[in-house]
């Protein structure tokens, strides 16, 4: 992975439990989450379920997306409603629907999440370069958003999702609109951080296979 960030000693020590305790959830009296409890704390974590199963009610709860349900997620032992945007800083996150900066080049994206993940632009120029390039999106780098595929846009999410050496990682069907050779770089991304010790992935996918190989 790439040089400037923590290394598996400096994660081992700060490896931080993510725990959803006792959630509920529900939508217009319909339960969708029904007394939910996970404990994660490094490696990958498959969240398998047909549509409707409430993954995504779940990951938005986890990323502090949706703030009106009963229980709690702690991370470290305390609630992640308490910890903030301190939290928020240490997710990365790629949602199953695109929603990316369309007028903004790809670069721009970048160094904008950057800023909105409170890292500085000097300090990131290297490790953009070097996610744009294992996601081989590095070519399109001065390309708007706008004009590129919805594989090289998942691409593109994923990047953002990595930058800031984030400690807790979700992936909602990350490798739904990629061909076969955009896939292959996922799940090599996916090998990468399974083997460095103190990240936690959560892969939501229909496929029991992508667990696997993950």
């Amino acid at each position: 992975w790439y040089g400037g960030w923590k290394s598996d000693d400096e994660r081992g020590q700060h490896m931080k439990k993510i725990v959803a305790k006792d959630l509920v959830k529900e939508y217009n009296k319909k339960t969708v989450l029904s007394h939910v409890n996970i404990e994660m704390q490094g490696g990958v974590y498959g969240l398998l379920g047909p549509n409707g199963a409430g993954k995504s009610t779940l990951i938005g709860i986890m990323v502090d997306g949706i703030q009106n349900y009963s229980g709690e997620i702690l991370y470290g032992n305390e609630n992640i409603k308490k910890l903030g945007k301190d939290y928020r800083k240490r997710v990365g996150y790629v949602p199953q629907k695109q929603g990316l900066y369309e007028e903004f080049s790809v670069l721009e994206c970048m160094n904008y999440i950057a800023v909105l993940k409170g890292l500085k632009k000097r300090e990131v120029r290297e490790e953009i370069t070097y996610l744009l390039e294992r996601l081989h999106i590095l070519d399109v780098a001065s390309r708007k958003i706008s004009t590129l595929s919805g594989g090289m846009k998942q691409r593109v999410l994923m990047a953002q999702a990595l930058l800031g050496d984030p400690d807790f990682i979700i992936l909602d069907e990350p490798t739904a609109m990629l061909d076969p050779h955009g896939r292959a770089d996922v799940m090599r991304v996916l090998h990468e951080l399974n083997r460095k010790e103190g990240v936690t992935v959560i892969l939501i996918t229909h496929y029991m296979e992508e667990v696997v190989d993950a």
